[in-house]
């Protein structure tokens, strides 16, 4: 599935810190003629994870829509709490984004 060249900067990257991970597969990507999609930070990566908030919104009733007050994001890279925080504050600027992450063991 993957070439000798992706397991071999995959295995380097795992022991760097991740804004050099995404330069270096930046790099990469242009010397090899590919593309380079930034996992959470990229607009079009945004614009799709909104895609979310609008299916959240879609599966609320009008009383529901109504009594809306709080959405609790899970936040890794920030992507996709971006992505549904605009799509959900452009029709409902009232309703707080919350973002959530795991703390100790699960």
């Amino acid at each position: 599935m993957y070439d000798n060249t992706f397991l071999r900067l995959a295995n380097n990257l795992s022991v760097m810190p991740p804004m050099v991970k995404c330069h270096v597969m930046q790099d990469t990507a242009r010397q090899e003629g590919r593309v380079f999609v930034a996992p959470y930070d990229d607009p079009f990566t945004i614009a799709g994870q909104g895609t979310i908030g609008t299916e959240i919104l879609r599966q609320l009733t009008t009383s529901q829509l109504e009594t809306l007050h709080a959405i609790f994001v899970p936040v890794g890279g920030g992507g996709l709490i971006a992505g549904i925080a605009a799509y959900v504050k452009a029709l409902k600027p009232e309703v707080k984004i919350i973002g959530v992450e795991p703390s100790g063991r699960f």
